[in-house]
């Protein structure tokens, strides 16, 4: 069965966000190196900047593996994908404005009736 473009397309955008994330999480996995070293070893200031970056971890983590599983399930056109798709695409909306348009385009392709065949099947 042939994945249809846009559920590919779709699905790629979860792999980029999926990546971006895991960047994201380098970055904050170096920041309290980084702190420690500029503050010149000023234990509070490293010890807000680790318990800082330990609630970061958690953020970005998840939203590692949210957009890494779905994007997965959507290349393999799994039906709970497309809703959780829909699900992460609801709180895409609140990024006015390109995440307002991206993730409302995204629930409308998954809600097309085609669409919704291709993974029913």
């Amino acid at each position: 069965m042939k994945r249809p473009d846009g559920v590919t397309l779709i699905s790629i955008y979860h792999f980029v966000w999926a990546a971006l994330s895991l960047l994201a999480i380098c970055g904050v996995i170096a920041l309290p190196f980084f702190v420690g070293f500029v503050s010149g070893g000023d234990r509070g200031a490293i010890f807000w900047t680790a318990f800082a970056s330990l609630i970061s971890l958690l953020f970005f983590g998840l939203i590692f593996l949210a957009n890494l599983i779905v994007g997965l399930g959507l290349w393999q056109l799994k039906e709970w994908a497309r809703l959780a798709a829909m699900a992460l695409a609801i709180f895409r909306l609140f990024s006015v404005p390109v995440g307002t348009i991206i993730g409302g385009l995204i629930i409308w392709y998954l809600l097309q009736e085609s669409v919704v065949a291709q993974f029913s099947r």
